[in-house]
């Protein structure tokens, strides 16, 4: 069981909140051994999909269900399928690095106006589309001076049309970490180049693999996923989580 405080969430919610991602054969009795609840307010947990009855333990102690997320993995070697299947969708399309503080408007307007809809802190009551959109802003902010990390506009006919960060990792991979396609833009097929881009940028470092993230919410990128490349889950995890403080 990994137990993490997760300090940076004060500033988005207000609230003291620790993440928790079980691990195979960790049981609720460990989980109540944390006393997790002398100490945050907010309690959010990951558990893998095949712990059922750790599942149902934490909902009798009102823990809500979130979402299901899928972690996958994608050979960059699957950038030759999406250029000849989709190559209509990528037409005039392209991607630039974002270099300037200034670049960073674009991106902060579309989020302040919802372009994360179906982020699971968007879509519960207890916090919802503000507290959303600020803690996709402040994290982006934090990754702008990672090192290991990049951030990109992707463009069409030179208009920028939404964003991608990746960010290098161990044995020759790379990481997309956050990707989405700007309100107007979207419903056009777009998020196939952002699946291409962040290949094709993983192929000319070498990467073999590159690894990301979905949420059952999102359905427009789970059907994107699936027909436009291969994949592997590496895994799966039910997400809930717990307003501690009843009184906020």
């Amino acid at each position: 069981m990994k137990v993490v405080n997760a300090l940076w969430e004060v500033r988005n919610s207000g609230l003291t909140t620790c993440e928790i991602v079980f691990e195979k054969g960790d049981s609720f009795d460990e989980y109540l051994a944390l006393n997790i609840e002398k100490t945050f307010q907010y309690s959010v947990v990951k558990i893998p999909y095949d712990n059922l009855k750790l599942l149902h333990n934490l909902e009798d102690f009102g823990y809500k269900y979130i979402e299901t997320q899928f972690n996958v993995c994608v050979a960059t070697s699957e950038i030759d399928r999406i250029d000849k299947k989709w190559e209509r969708v990528l037409e005039d399309t392209g991607y630039k690095l974002l270099r300037d503080d200034q670049d960073f408007d674009v991106i902060i307007s579309n989020i302040r106006d919802g372009m994360f809809k179906s982020d699971r802190v968007s879509l519960d009551e207890k916090l919802g589309k503000e507290t959303s959109a600020l803690r996709y802003i402040n994290w982006i902010m934090d990754l702008r001076t990672d090192i290991n990390a990049e951030i990109y506009y992707l463009t069409k006919r030179g208009e920028e049309v939404g964003f991608f960060i990746i960010r290098e990792a161990v044995e020759k991979s790379i990481h997309s970490v956050i990707a989405g396609i700007f309100n107007q833009f979207q419903g056009k097929g777009l998020s196939v180049a952002l699946i291409y881009y962040y290949l094709k940028l993983a192929a000319e470092r070498n990467a073999k693999n590159a690894f990301t993230s979905f949420s059952s919410n999102n359905i427009g990128m789970l059907n994107t996923f699936t027909k436009t490349v291969s994949f592997k889950t590496v895994s799966i995890f039910y997400v809930l989580r717990k307003l501690i403080d009843e009184k906020l």
